[in-house]
């Protein structure tokens, strides 16, 4: 089925336009690799390094786009993984502009971020110090469980965050609510 649209210009009568359909377009976009990537090059990357591309009105990332054509639609909670772009025995070069069924995974959001580098994703075990500069140590250290993973942050800097945040909410550190005193009553 085609995606159909239609525009008017003033004094002439209205025109129609249709796009192909989504895996017709994908595939026109397509070169291949050495590696077995299809890589979607009819898009520039953004940033982050994926290629969108808009389909009935909503943007796709390219690779989710053609897991959709292909393989079917994908759940709400679950992600698509470029696991060739992760160290490992399958590890191969691998781009995020590569939209091949065959390098994608499903996986949780969770399971993604484990999957990725380690160090910058998560609390990564080989870290001595926070951001900060605190060491991590059995005083300074709290251990907490997300989403079935133990984690851990550092106690000095969860300290401060949580009385800034009580300043921001006007908060006292008991938690009850500031009593601002008006200009009138303070100049007595």
């Amino acid at each position: 089925m085609r995606t159909a649209g239609s525009y008017t210009t003033s004094g002439e009568r209205k025109r129609e336009y249709f796009y192909p359909p989504p895996l017709e377009r994908l595939l026109r976009g397509l070169t291949f690799d050495k590696n077995g990537c299809w890589l979607y090059t009819a898009g520039t990357p953004s940033p982050d390094g994926y290629v969108r591309l808009r389909i009935d009105g909503r943007q796709w990332l390219a690779h989710r786009a053609m897991w959709t054509c292909i393989v079917g639609p994908v759940e709400a909670d679950v992600v698509l993984d470029h696991f060739r772009l992760n160290p490992g025995s399958r590890n191969a070069p691998c781009s995020r502009i590569c939209i091949n069924p065959l390098h994608l995974e499903l996986t949780s959001s969770l399971g993604n971020l484990k999957a990725a580098d380690a160090g910058t994703m998560l609390n990564s075990p080989t870290k001595t110090h926070c951001a900060w500069g605190h060491e991590f140590n059995e005083v300074n250290t709290n251990f907490y469980t997300y989403r079935g993973v133990t984690l851990r942050r550092c106690r000095l800097c969860k300290s401060r965050r949580d009385k800034e945040s009580k300043v921001r909410r006007g908060l006292t550190p008991g938690g009850r609510k500031l009593r601002l005193r008006s200009l009138n009553a303070a100049r007595d």
